[in-house]
């Protein structure tokens, strides 16, 4: 996992527009953040993900973040999650850009 994260950190110093969220550096303002499904995987409890997404995006000036809906099931982000995912989003005033991507 290690390994993979400075890879990503390595290849992302290139490509600043990066779609992986976790390893994104200082964008470039070309660009927005944007969950990837290997993030969204790795975390225990999928909603705390794109709350979180949500939150830290908000809190480096962003004022969107790309959401895969489709990780685990993309009926079950729309009638589990999106309204939460929304309600989040507005009170951080950050625009959702929900995006399938399987």
């Amino acid at each position: 996992m290690e390994d993979a994260y400075w890879c990503g950190r390595a290849w992302s110093l290139f490509l600043p527009g990066t779609d992986d969220f976790h390893i994104s550096v200082d964008m470039t303002g070309e660009s927005i953040p944007a969950l990837a499904h290997k993030v969204t995987m790795n975390w225990d409890d999928e909603l705390m993900c794109y709350v979180e997404a949500v939150r830290r995006s908000a809190q480096r000036g962003y004022k969107a973040v790309s959401i895969v809906i489709d990780t685990v099931s993309s009926k079950k982000f729309i009638e589990e999650y999106l309204l939460k995912i929304q309600h989040c989003a507005d009170v951080y005033k950050v625009t959702p850009i929900y995006r399938p991507d399987s």
